[in-house]
């Protein structure tokens, strides 16, 4: 069934569905119909073959019925991580009234654009690969290709500079972005063009506005303070400005949070690290087997032994971006051997390890909303071990890790908050209510006694 854009008699929620459609044709759109998000005609069709639901239709104020299907609210991030996995982008359309307070037809908009490279639900991202999403800006002449990458689980900004289409192959296969971002000048390109068919499912090229050197300037330094934008120092060029202006304001536009989440930034140029040419890395079996693509059978796979889902991800760094500065080769040489030589030292830290949680990803959840009581439990449990290794740290000999040691957060203040808040057992999800402590605040500690002792009150009334 075509959709019917414009039809005046067409219901009013129909309308109103359509309006927010007409400026998302190339997206799925999800709209919040009290308690399931509904699609509708084309997008309908489509999430009921990719997600195997029932294929139903409701009236719309045509003579023919819209074809619908949906999801329960309370499981729609399954389903949404589903879709973005098969390279969809997904539209969130919420309702921003009570329905039972709303007078006619219920206030609805969009909260959130999900896409391959902003998906944030762990449960569908490997916990030992960053998520990237890349933006690439190569100048008139081609002689200057501007790359930046974000993973917004982690809070990750990198940004680079190279001079040569072979060279952003080579850094496209090292960092594997799941979604990319390119100017028109790159479109043409075939190489280009060939890498993103194989290798993603999820490309877009961007008007020229996007790229805006001027702009992208002016959004890092609202973002980060001096100290951190003196690692740019090092650039040589400006493109690396107008593929991080792309970026940013392709966050802005789909994540409604903007980019609040970005809280670090590397500058990574190409010749601080050893050259690993797409081909060289593939018959290394760095990450992956060259016969199955499989991780078990390959180097890091192999040597693989870090206890949390940071370090997995840490290491995977380090193996795609070998040093070749023999002063930075040293210090991380002593480093190991520190805690090589240290049996016990590195015992206590490992102990201490084994409670950490995934605090990038964990932040992530907060700062999107998207977090639950558990979330914050596990963040104060994982802060009394960081603590914990903190003290341990003070032993530290070796710069490298005295360095770190030195940077190292215990997040007192903000475990302190959630222990005198949270139960030490929350339930799974906030519907489930009962996870704020007794005595953290006086009217739910009333209103929790009328739930449960409601006999006892009316006795004593």
């Amino acid at each position: 069934m075509a959709i019917p854009f414009n039809n005046p008699q067409l219901s009013p929620m129909m309308r109103q569905y359509l309006e927010v459609k007409q400026r998302h044709m190339d997206k799925l759109l999800m709209y919040r119909l009290g308690d399931f998000y509904e699609l509708f005609f084309d997008d309908a069709v489509t999430a009921s073959r990719e997600l195997e639901l029932t294929l139903t239709g409701r009236d719309c104020g045509l003579e023919e019925r819209a074809p619908m299907c949906g999801v329960p609210y309370h499981a729609v991030d399954s389903y949404i991580s589903r879709l973005v996995e098969k390279g969809y982008k997904v539209v969130i359309c919420e309702q921003m009234e009570d329905p039972a307070l709303a007078k006619g037809l219920v206030k609805r908009d969009i909260v959130r654009i999900i896409t391959p490279g902003t998906l944030t639900d762990t449960d569908f991202l490997e916990e030992t690969k960053n998520n990237y999403l890349c933006s690439c800006y190569a100048s008139a002449d081609g002689k200057d290709i501007g790359l930046a990458f974000v993973d917004i689980t982690t809070g990750n900004l990198i940004v680079s500079e190279v001079q040569s289409i072979d060279s952003v192959i080579n850094e496209l296969s090292r960092f594997e972005p799941k979604e990319f971002l390119i100017n028109d000048k790159l479109e043409g390109s075939s190489e280009i063009s060939s890498y993103l068919e194989n290798n993603t499912k999820s490309f877009q090229v961007l008007a020229d506005t996007y790229f805006v050197a001027s702009n992208g300037k002016a959004k890092l330094s609202a973002l980060f303070q001096t100290k951190q934008l003196n690692v740019l120092k090092k650039m040589e060029g400006v493109s690396y400005l107008s593929a991080v202006c792309a970026l940013l304001l392709y966050l802005d536009e789909t994540q409604f949070s903007g980019v609040a989440r970005i809280c670090s930034i590397d500058c990574y140029r190409t010749q601080d690290y050893m050259l690993l040419p797409h081909s060289c890395k593939r018959n290394l079996e760095l990450t992956q087997t060259m016969r199955a693509g499989e991780k078990k059978g390959s180097l890091i796979w192999a040597i693989d032994r870090t206890t949390t889902s940071m370090g997995h991800r840490l290491l995977r760094s380090f193996l795609e971006k070998p040093l070749i500065n023999p002063k930075q080769i040293n210090a991380r040489l002593d480093a190991v051997e520190e805690f090589y030589s240290n049996s016990v030292l590195s015992g206590q830290i490992m102990d201490s390890l084994k409670g950490v949680y995934d605090i990038e990803r964990i932040m992530t959840r907060i700062v999107y909303g998207k977090c639950v009581p558990r979330d914050l439990v596990s963040f104060s449990q994982s802060a009394v071990r960081i603590k914990e290794i903190k003290n341990i740290s003070s032993s530290f000999h070796s710069a490298l890790l005295k360095k770190i040691a030195e940077e190292i957060d215990s997040f007192d203040d903000i475990r302190s908050k959630i222990q005198s808040t949270i139960v030490d057992n929350p339930p799974a999800l906030l519907k489930d209510g009962g996870y704020i402590r007794q005595g953290f605040n006086l009217e739910i500690d009333e209103l929790r006694e009328l739930l449960f002792n409601t006999k006892q009150y009316l006795a004593k009334l």
